[in-house]
């Protein structure tokens, strides 16, 4: 459900058993704050949030993957400006040396520029010109070996 709007409902009946089970969610980050919550109800339960403890997040595999925040050692990407019109900036710290390699993605998986940069342990930033892209949400692959973090962002005219 790409496009701008106001917080809407999605619901759905699905039959699990006990046990830990992966939901994927995509949402759209605009310029205004996103709203994101997650629901459950059973018979004899009414509707009640999932508690955030009980989130984790799935790798490619089946892996539970750690969401990395800046400053933690292993692999962590940030993007900025979001939304942007002209230039991306893609920073990322490594826990060691490594290549980086960056693509940007249209809606329809088509690739649109893609960079390559190199590390030393520590912090590294690549700059992609994105002013001849069309307006629209554009997700960016951030690959450092098997690892893949992949972002989103709006560019704008």
């Amino acid at each position: 459900n790409n496009g701008l709007h106001g917080a809407q409902e999605r619901s759905g009946s699905i039959g699990l058993k006990a046990g830990r089970h992966a939901l994927r969610v995509g949402y759209l980050q605009g310029v205004l704050d996103a709203v994101l919550t997650a629901s459950y109800s059973g018979p004899n339960l009414p509707k009640q949030p999932i508690p955030a403890g009980a989130f984790f997040r799935v790798g490619t595999g089946g892996r539970v993957a750690r969401n990395y925040e800046p400053g933690d050692a292993a692999f962590a990407v940030a993007i900025h400006p979001n939304p942007t019109s002209e230039y991306l900036t893609v920073n990322f710290t490594a826990d060691q040396a490594t290549e980086v390699n960056v693509q940007l993605v249209d809606v329809t998986s088509r690739r649109v520029a893609s960079a390559t940069g190199r590390t030393t342990a520590g912090k590294g930033t690549l700059r992609m010109y994105v002013g001849k892209l069309s307006t629209g949400i554009y997700s960016v692959v951030v690959q450092r070996g098997h690892e893949q973090v992949v972002k989103k962002v709006l560019v704008s005219r």
